[in-house]
């Protein structure tokens, strides 16, 4: 037996979440504007192209250091 969906429960999260991504737009373009394009703390990104994909790589901390690798998707 399939699961039963509340759509109205479902419209309400969706536009709950839209309002919340919206108030974060002002504050980030705000941030981007300050750094002139770069991230406070790594500094300026690489911009590695993968096929289809562009991808940004920042390098940090001492190269005998250990690897840490941080992805957002």
């Amino acid at each position: 037996m399939p699961p039963i969906v509340d759509e109205n429960r479902r419209r309400m999260l969706a536009a709950t979440v839209m309002a919340i991504a919206a108030t974060q737009v002002p504050r980030a373009l705000a941030a981007d504007a300050r750094g002139g394009g770069m991230n406070a703390s790594f500094g300026p990104l690489k911009q590695i192209d993968a096929g289809v994909l562009n991808v940004g790589d920042a390098e940090a901390g001492p190269a005998s250091g250990r690897p840490v690798i941080l992805l957002h998707g």
